[in-house]
């Protein structure tokens, strides 16, 4: 029976191996996709879920989200970061409204206590 200090030798002397002939390369990344590509969709696929994004005109950002074939959800966003519109798989349409941000928000006013 070995030790475990010889298994791991073993395994050491393997990566050793793959590493010198070359078969063996570490794994990394796909390189991110440049600026060039926002002109074009962007397509995720994963473990039988799609997500497809689109880049539109002024800073719209329009995802669909689809598990099997099916559209699950789907979102439109500014930016990418703040929602504007959401579909889910049964229709139901909710849509943001931005509001302006007005004085009463902050408390605090300058030169006062």
């Amino acid at each position: 029976m070995r030790s475990a200090s010889a298994y791991r030798n073993i395994a050491l002397a393997i990566v050793a191996a793959l590493a010198v002939t070359g078969t063996f390369s570490p794994a990394r990344a796909d390189d991110c996709p440049g600026a060039s590509a926002l002109d074009s969709s962007l397509i995720v696929e994963r473990d039988g879920r799609k997500v497809s994004v689109f880049h539109l005109a002024d800073g719209i950002v329009r995802t669909i989200y689809r598990v099997r074939g099916v559209t699950a959800l789907e979102t439109t966003e500014f930016q990418g970061l703040f929602p504007l519109e959401r579909i889910d798989d049964r229709g139901r349409r909710k849509t943001f409204q931005p509001r302006p941000i007005s004085r009463h928000c902050f408390l605090f006013v300058s030169g006062k206590r």
